[in-house]
């Protein structure tokens, strides 16, 4: 029986952040889908048949043979929350550093540019297209 069961899992793809994220959406959707099944009725029936297609979906990724397209999905998976966490920082400096400095874009490129808070108005000098602004900081 353990043979066989090895020989079924042998090139299969496994878990990964992505199946831990779905498993754990399919688990709390499928609890909720209880408690409002009792309160609301027909809603928590959808919610449960969300809960099992995501479960669905959990195993599927985990059984799958095509061990490239499962990796390029938890890499865009990754990339998604690596971006959201580097935005997340970002926007904590920002407001640090918001009592010292004003930042504004660039009205050509768009990049945000830092500037002393207090100085009156000033010419501001894009570092990235050169073009040349005023501001009031």
């Amino acid at each position: 029986m353990r043979e066989k069961l090895a020989r079924f899992l042998a090139g299969r793809y496994g878990t990964d952040d992505l199946n831990k994220l779905l498993s754990v959406v399919a688990l709390v959707l499928l609890i909720l889908a209880l408690i409002i099944t009792r309160v609301y009725g027909n809603i928590g029936s959808i919610i449960w048949l969300l809960g099992v297609i995501t479960l669905f979906l959990c195993y599927y990724r985990m059984f799958s043979r095509n061990i490239a397209k499962r990796q390029a999905e938890n890499q865009k998976f990754q990339s998604l929350r690596y971006g959201r966490a580097v935005n997340k920082q970002r926007r904590k400096e920002r407001a640090e550093q918001s009592k010292d400095y004003k930042f504004f874009k660039c009205p050509k490129c768009g990049v945000l540019n830092r500037v002393p808070k207090g100085k009156g108005k000033i010419q501001i000098t894009c570092p990235k297209c050169g073009e040349q602004f005023i501001r009031k900081s």
